[in-house]
């Protein structure tokens, strides 16, 4: 398996890290900070999908056949 990173400005910018990986898995986190907030001070849906995005990507790279990938859909439904 090559070394796994996040390259991505977008996720660099937003303060992504990868806190560990394994064969078809990774575990990233990123601090909340005021300018990824909603009104209610939670994280951004927004965040939370490119964070799960992003993590979904990286899994599925640890598993050594896929270099380059691109998610065609993703949808995520918040509850109250």
């Amino acid at each position: 398996m090559s070394t796994l990173a996040i390259e991505s400005e977008f996720c660099i910018d937003q303060g992504f890290e990868l806190v560990d990986h394994g064969d078809n898995w990774a575990t990233l986190a990123c601090v909340v900070r005021p300018r990824h907030s909603n009104r209610h001070g939670n994280a951004h849906g927004g965040l939370r999908a490119a964070l799960l995005d992003t993590s979904m990507g990286m899994s599925v790279r640890t598993s050594g056949r896929v270099e380059n990938l691109g998610t065609a859909s993703l949808t995520v439904n918040y509850l109250k």
